[in-house]
């Protein structure tokens, strides 16, 4: 066997080794999203912090708000204090 397939076969192996792994793993992930699911529903758990719901919409734009008047409450400062 040349050198050249050696190494193609070497990449080969270590490609279907790669691939069996992230199968593997993507099984497990799937059988946690089943449980974690089975487990809200026993446990009655509610989702309160959907991205784009209502609630997370509302303390987004609240916290957007607090940075803005934190910004310009620091640059009042820095006004002032050129000014003085």
């Amino acid at each position: 066997m040349t050198q050249k397939k050696k190494n193609l076969s070497q990449i080969s192996t270590a490609l279907m080794q790669a691939r069996i792994c992230v199968d593997s793993a993507y099984t497990k992930l799937q059988n946690v999203e089943v449980f974690t699911a089975h487990i809200k529903i026993q446990l009655e758990i509610e989702e309160h912090w959907v991205i784009g719901g209502d609630a997370y919409n509302q303390y987004s734009q609240q916290t957007s708000q607090h940075q803005y008047h934190t910004a310009l409450d620091n640059l009042e400062h820095l006004v002032v204090h050129v000014v003085v």
